[in-house]
């Protein structure tokens, strides 16, 4: 099946935002082709045209219509430049609590509910976010 029939056979097309809505399968909330495995629409598409994107590429709609799989509208996001997006209430409580209170990880996961891991990883957000130098928050 190529690429044109395809979108026919899967899509209709939004008249007010131009956008090409995905009417087919979905994972997770993401669009799929029905397959032995599945693979993201907007990674078939995108590599359809573009070629092959390296391991762990994300493709993401530029609009912001998560049904949207329109060429145009697919944004790729390297894997280098991923940044997982966590609560900010979350990350400013462990931040406090390991900072100022100097607790340990284990301690902060048992005082707020969560898995050490993830204590781990939102420690690690809230670094990069708090070592951003005074200057660059001026501006």
């Amino acid at each position: 099946m190529n690429l044109g029939e395809f979108y026919t056979e899967h899509t209709h097309v939004n008249p007010i935002t131009g956008c090409v809505i995905w009417d087919g399968e979905m994972t997770r909330g993401v669009p799929t082709v029905n397959g032995a495995v599945n693979v993201q629409v907007r990674k078939f598409v995108y590599e359809s045209i573009e070629g092959t994107q390296p391991y762990r590429t994300k493709f993401v709609p530029s609009c912001e219509n998560p049904l949207c799989v329109k060429l145009e509208h697919i944004e790729t996001v390297a894997p280098e430049k991923q940044t997982p997006q966590y609560p900010q209430d979350k990350l400013d409580a462990v931040w406090e609590l390991y900072t100022v209170g100097g607790m340990r990880q284990e301690a902060i996961a048992t005082k707020l509910g969560l898995d050490p891991s993830t204590v781990s990883k939102y420690l690690k957000a809230a670094k990069a976010q708090n070592s951003v130098p005074e200057a660059a928050n001026e501006s």
